[in-house]
């Protein structure tokens, strides 16, 4: 079966990431990490391996895409648009011209594969002020079900559109601390 080439938006002084010069540059030199321009002419850190992908905005670092997998579990965290998550009083509002989450974990996923890493779970780890906490929670408040609920979310959805449809009922933790504040972890795995 052939799959589609997956591809990650850049257009030169517009919008995007130049994913393919940052894999070039890791493959034929060697870089790791590394400085890039985006489309828009924001200054971009990498960071590349065989196993993972992290580009943050240098002046805002809020606004980062970040996927790895550890032992078969793919992890992604993205943050493309301002909200309650900022940590930096100066972030920008709306939506990184840089950054589209959906795109990057489907190119992440890409990138595994040619890798040879397999992927046999994906973990949503999701913060009070997330927009996926937030459906989570309203949706488990709405019908009590975890699993129906954490499937309602945005990663949820994504996940579950790329075969990783299971979830038992031990894959879903509450994070409780009294140091930290609550939070959900959901383990999403591949169609058997």
């Amino acid at each position: 079966m052939q799959t589609e080439r997956v591809s990650y938006p850049y257009v030169e002084d517009e919008r995007g990431i130049p994913f393919d010069q940052i894999i070039d540059s890791y493959r034929s030199r060697g870089e790791h990490f590394g400085d890039v321009k985006g489309g828009s002419g924001a200054d971009l850190i990498y960071s590349i391996g065989k196993d993972f992908l992290i580009v943050e905005d240098s002046e805002f670092p809020d606004r980062h895409l970040w996927a790895s997998v550890i032992e078969g579990t793919a992890i992604f965290y993205a943050q493309t648009r301002s909200s309650a998550l900022d940590e930096y009083i100066n972030s920008p509002e709306g939506v990184h011209p840089d950054m589209f989450a959906s795109r990057f974990i489907a190119f992440s996923f890409q990138y595994f594969r040619e890798n040879n890493i397999e992927i046999e779970a994906c973990k949503g780890v999701w913060l009070p002020g997330s927009s996926n906490q937030d459906v989570f929670m309203r949706e488990f408040e709405i019908n009590g079900d975890a699993v129906k609920a954490a499937k309602e979310t945005w990663s949820g959805k994504l996940f579950t559109s790329f075969g990783f449809t299971e979830i038992r009922e031990e894959d879903i933790n509450f994070i409780v601390s009294e140091e930290a504040a609550e939070g959900v972890v959901v383990l999403f795995r591949k169609q058997s």
